[in-house]
Order: C-alpha cells, then sequence, then structure tokens
C-alpha cells in the first residue's frame, strides 16, 4: 500500500462509515471499490477488518433509517426529492413498490446489491407501512452482506489490488484521484441514464384544472389511476370517477378501453414516471388522446380538487 493510502486507512472506519452513510443519503459514491480496497488493507494488517464491517453497517442503517422514517410521515413526497439526489431513473419507485409488496422485508437484504432498488427501498418502505422493527431487522442483515460482501472480495483479491494501487502510483495517481476520477464518471453515467429516461416519457401533460372542468362541463374524459395496488394502499385517495389501471396489467384491460374518448392517466410517482409509461404504451397500441396528469395524485390536492376513498 502507498504512503497516501496509508495515510487515508489510520482513520478507515471514520471514513468509510461517512460514505456509505452519504452514499445511502442519496449522494451518488461508488463505495464498493472502497469496501474491496479496505478488505485488501485489512488482509495486510493495515486496519482491522471488523471496525471496518462495523462502520460500513452502521453508517448504511443509520442513513436508511433516517429515510424510512421520512418516508412514513412524508409518504410519496420524499421520493420526488430522492429521485432527484439519487440521480435514479424515476421508475425505481414503481419497481420498489412492486418488490416490496411480492418479498416483503426479505426483499431489502438482497436489494442492498440493486442501485436503484437500494436508494428507494427505505423510504418506500415507511410509505407502505411497513413495521419498524421488521424493517430495522432486515436492513441491517442487508447492509452487514453488502459490507461483508466488499470487505471478503478485497480480502479475496488483495494481491491484485496491492499491485493495481502500486501500478497507479507509479504514473502518479494516488487512491483519493483515483476515487475522484470514479466519482465523475459514476455522476455522468447516471444523469446520462437519468436524461435518456426523462426523453423517453417525454410529452405534453394535462392540468387538474383541465381535467376538472373537462370532467364537470363536457363529460367524455375517462380518467384512469395507474398506481400499483401497493400505491393505492399506502395513499387510498383517487380522483373521483377514475378506474383503477394496474401498469402490470395494462395490456389485459386495453380491449375494455374506449377508443373514442380522451384518456387522462395519473399515478404520484417523480416525474409522472408511470403515467407516461402506460400513456406511451397505449398510444403505440393506437390510442390517439391519451396524455398523463401534471403532477399526479398531488398535483390534484394541490388544484384544491377534492378526492374519493378506494
Amino acid at each position: 500500500m502507498n504512503a497516501d493510502l496509508n495515510t487515508l486507512l489510520a482513520h478507515g472506519p471514520l471514513w468509510i462509515g461517512l460514505l456509505v452513510f452519504a452514499k445511502q443519503l442519496a449522494v451518488p459514491l461508488p463505495v464498493f471499490p472502497l469496501l474491496m480496497v479496505g478488505g485488501a488493507a485489512a488482509l495486510g494488517g493495515q486496519v482491522g477488518a471488523l471496525p471496518l464491517f462495523a462502520a460500513a453497517t452502521v453508517g448504511s442503517v443509520l442513513a436508511d433509517t433516517l429515510w424510512f422514517v421520512i418516508g412514513r410521515h412524508w409518504g410519496y413526497r420524499a421520493l420526488r426529492v430522492l429521485c432527484k439526489l439519487s440521480l435514479s431513473p424515476d421508475s425505481c419507485v414503481r419497481q420498489t413498490e412492486v418488490t416490496l409488496s411480492r418479498w416483503g422485508a426479505a426483499s431489502l437484504i438482497a436489494g442492498k446489491f440493486l442501485p436503484g432498488f437500494a436508494t428507494v427501498a427505505a423510504p418506500v418502505a415507511g410509505a407502505l407501512g411497513m413495521g419498524s422493527m421488521r424493517f430495522l431487522a432486515a436492513n441491517t442483515l442487508g447492509a452487514a452482506a453488502y459490507a461483508g460482501a466488499g470487505l471478503g472480495l478485497g480480502a479475496l483479491f488483495g494481491n491484485q489490488i496491492d499491485q493495481a494501487i502500486a501500478l497507479l502510483a507509479e504514473h502518479g495517481l494516488t487512491v483519493l484521484k483515483v476515487f475522484a476520477i470514479l466519482v465523475v464518471l459514476f455522476v455522468a453515467w447516471r444523469l446520462i441514464q437519468r436524461q435518456r429516461f426523462i426523453r423517453r416519457i417525454g410529452m405534453a401533460r394535462v392540468t387538474a384544472a383541465e381535467v376538472y372542468r373537462r370532467l364537470n362541463e363536457e363529460g367524455g374524459l375517462l380518467v384512469a389511476d395507474v398506481r400499483t395496488a401497493a400505491g393505492r394502499q399506502a395513499d387510498p385517495r383517487r380522483i373521483p370517477g377514475a378506474i383503477i389501471m394496474d401498469p402490470a396489467q395494462v395490456e389485459e384491460t386495453l380491449k375494455d378501453l374506449p377508443r373514442d374518448r380522451d384518456i387522462v392517466l395519473y399515478c404520484n410517482c417523480p416525474n409522472d414516471a408511470s403515467a407516461a409509461k402506460v400513456a406511451k404504451l397505449l398510444i403505440d397500441r393506437g390510442f390517439k388522446q391519451v396524455r398523463p396528469l401534471a403532477g399526479g395524485l398531488d398535483g390534484w390536492g394541490a388544484a384544491g380538487f377534492a378526492f374519493e376513498q378506494f
């Protein structure tokens, strides 16, 4: 290990804990490679493996618990902020809902290794009403598995990691410089991924005021709720008269949709992602007048219009 790395490892557990905490708070940091470096350093005796493992686990659990509490109290409003901070595609919320609904707390363990899921799982679990102790137990196991995997792989490939660090040092690149380069590349990749997603779902939205006017003055407008079953259970509000169109079963409902009526779709997710994706699917199937509701369910409420309850 070079001198810069040895200096860094003098406070290794503290740095690892802080970086994992920041990552789980949605700061885009590639911490898994650092865990591997820590595992290699532990193998060589430069730092203790147990303090690294404990710091990484505790940092992850603390950040996730904070997001869980935020999700429990602020629900899907917190997810809009989180998806923007994390640079994750907004569809990750719906995918996480489905996974948590199907597998429950157990999905939090394996989900630590899935970037999109790991970012939003904690607040989604809070918004869906998962029990606090169930969440804490499963999330702690997942955090421990993630930390153990990173450190274990680092120990397994310790010689190769040492050789790579020595090669970088010979070319004037310190570990901190390499980490900074990795962060920049990682953020750039996530930004490109997010922008591609936003372009795919880009289309004109209809305002809540226009929907309200057409429902009450003109008629002929069909409004559909495209949230998942878990999303509807977590937030039982709906726009009056709206039908249910589960995004996982859209193909099955196409035959019952009228082609001579304008259709408005709404969800309660960042950037109206689910509504926009289903709208694109309907347009591809030949439906001409389909638009997402701008702001979704919260946009309807913010405009001062009333809800029904499921």
